[in-house]
């Protein structure tokens, strides 16, 4: 499985910009998905059934779909439908929400085709299970496109925080002739992005922003913990100095120590009432002169 992660750069970029008073919406990483495989369920007229989807065909190049056809009781053309399955990636377990798209390029120029998705426990791919994806989606729609280029937003909801299963095949269709182009880079991809809880996030000028662990972390701040608001936060003091003589040292690394695997208050960093490897990373993320 082809997959990538990287940060929503909109969102870093007003991280970075170390604005205080902005409360930023939850955001997570952006993955994208390559296909494990794709093919072509069609219908194989050699007996004279135009529109019987009874047969498959795997990766090819490109994909071109369409409806069947008759001319003086003998088939011209037999329906095809193109099919696509993913390995959805594991989701941390405290995601939100999420935004799945499928993201690809077609011959079409600027129309319209529907989708249908359907959930599998396993990653086959035949006539069988292209026929049942197609036939008995889990979901459909509808998307356009503009130049070719197009992005369709899937309606698919999380199960307890979770997929409704491993994999999911998706299947693309269109009445009159459509080809997806299907070859290397240009095969059509998941891209999905995971709501996470946000939480207040000290930057580097001392200001503090609400986003998700991972924005900013990904940015090199340091996360105060899920619920934490930067109103009742100060990012422009050191909490790691404990000592309050304007650095964070060994004497506070010390300190901390002392009560680790406890509920004292007076040195749990990302205030979850307990002292643990947390609260030891946020110390050492503000090692050295505390910021004036």
């Amino acid at each position: 499985m082809g997959l990538s992660t990287h940060v929503n750069k909109g969102l870093a970029a007003v991280v970075l910009a170390g604005s205080i008073s902005t409360t930023i919406h939850a955001e997570g990483p952006l993955i994208e998905i390559s296909a494990l495989s794709s093919g072509r369920l069609y219908a194989d007229y050699t007996f004279g059934d135009c529109c019987t989807l009874d047969a498959f065909n795997a990766a090819t190049s490109n994909i071109t779909v369409g409806t069947c056809a008759t001319m003086g009781g003998y088939c011209t053309a037999g329906k095809r439908v193109a099919s696509w399955v993913y390995a959805m990636p594991a989701l941390p377990p405290n995601a939100t929400s999420i935004s799945v798209t499928l993201d690809g390029r077609h011959s079409g120029g600027s129309t319209t085709f529907e989708f249908r998705g359907k959930w599998n426990a396993d990653a086959g791919h035949s006539n069988g299970s292209a026929y049942q994806g197609y036939f008995y989606p889990d979901f459909t729609g509808t998307t356009g496109s503009s130049g070719g280029n197009f992005t369709a937003n899937l309606p698919i909801e999380l199960v307890d925080g979770q997929w409704a299963s491993a994999y999911l095949m998706v299947s693309a269709y269109r009445s009159t002739n459509l080809t997806f182009y299907n070859s290397d880079s240009l095969r059509p991809k998941l891209n999905i992005a995971i709501g996470l809880p946000p939480g207040a996030c000290c930057t580097n000028t001392s200001g503090c922003v609400e986003v998700s662990q991972y924005t900013c972390e990904e940015a090199g701040f340091v996360f105060l913990g899920e619920g934490t608001e930067c109103e009742s936060t100060s990012c422009a003091q050191c909490p790691a100095d404990f000592n309050g003589n304007g650095a964070v040292d060994v004497d506070d690394l010390l300190a901390l120590i002392s009560v680790y695997g406890t509920e004292d208050t007076d040195h749990d960093l990302d205030e979850d009432e307990f002292i643990s490897v947390n609260d030891v990373l946020i110390l050492l993320a503000q090692y050295g002169e505390c910021p004036q």
